[in-house]
C-alpha cells in the first residue's frame, strides 16, 4: 500500500508496487535439495539486469534513479531478494475490454492492435524461426501480418522473445496489463509475467519427468 519512493526522469515520485513471492508449487515436490524453487527461477529471469535495461518500461540508471523507456514492453522490477525468494514490481492493473487496442493506436496503426492477432503473428514468427508447425486461429493475410509485425509494441515483444527466450504462447490478457507512469500519467501496456523463458521451461520439464517416474527428493 505504501508504494516505493523513486526518481524518474529527474522527478521524485512514488510508484505503486507489489511483491511477487516464490512459493512451493506442485512440481517443487520433485526438486533436488540443491535446486531452487521454480518460482525463484522465474523471479531471477524477470529481475535480470539485461531484461530490465532493454525491455522494461523503466530503466534504472547507475545512480539508482530511473529513466522512461518508451519502447519498453515489460513491467519494471524495482528490487529483488538476492536469492530471488521475492521481487518488487511496479503495479500492473488488468486491462479493460478494448483498452489494449485503444492504447496501441499510432499514426501508422490508426485502429490499434488486436491482441489475439498480434499474438498469432508472434507465434507464427516464432514457429517459423524454429521450424515448427503453426496452427492459426485467425485469418491473417501476409500484408496484415507484416503490418502488425511493424507495430512498435509487436516489435518490442519480438525483441524480448529473441533476446530472452520468452515464449509468445505465454502472452494472454491474464499476464498483460496496464502500468500507469507515475510522473506523466501515461498508460503503458506491459507484460507482467515474463519469467517463463526457455531455461525455466527446461527446469519444469526435468521435474515433470521425475513426477511421471515417481521420484521424490
Amino acid at each position: 500500500n505504501e508504494g516505493k519512493d523513486i526518481t524518474i526522469d529527474g522527478v521524485k515520485t512514488k510508484v505503486p508496487s507489489v511483491l511477487k513471492i516464490a512459493f512451493h508449487g506442485q512440481l517443487d515436490r520433485y526438486k533436488k535439495n540443491s535446486e531452487r524453487l521454480l518460482g525463484e527461477h522465474q523471479n531471477e529471469a524477470e529481475s535480470d539486469g539485461y531484461i530490465q535495461n532493454h525491455h522494461s518500461v523503466l530503466r534504472q540508471n547507475s545512480d539508482g534513479s530511473y529513466s522512461t523507456n518508451e519502447q519498453g514492453v515489460v513491467a519494471p522490477v524495482l528490487s529483488h531478494h538476492p536469492d530471488h525468494h521475492y521481487l518488487e514490481m511496479g503495479l500492473v492493473r488488468p486491462m479493460k475490454s478494448g483498452e489494449f487496442q485503444e492504447l496501441t493506436k499510432t499514426s501508422t496503426h490508426s485502429k490499434g492492435l488486436s491482441f489475439a492477432k498480434m499474438k498469432q503473428v508472434l507465434e507464427r514468427e516464432h514457429a517459423d524461426a524454429y521450424g515448427l508447425d503453426h496452427y492459426p486461429t485467425h485469418k491473417i493475410s501476409d500484408e496484415e501480418h507484416d503490418h502488425i509485425l511493424q507495430h512498435p509494441f509487436t516489435q518490442g515483444v519480438q525483441d524480448l522473445i529473441h533476446n530472452t527466450g520468452f515464449h509468445p504462447g505465454d502472452l494472454s490478457p491474464r499476464n498483460v496489463g496496464i502500468f500507469t507512469h507515475p510522473v506523466t500519467g501515461k498508460k503503458h501496456p506491459v507484460i507482467a509475467d515474463y519469467g517463463f523463458n526457455n531455461n525455466v521451461a527446461r527446469e519444469y520439464t526435468k521435474r515433470r519427468k521425475r513426477q511421471f517416474a515417481g521420484h521424490r527428493f
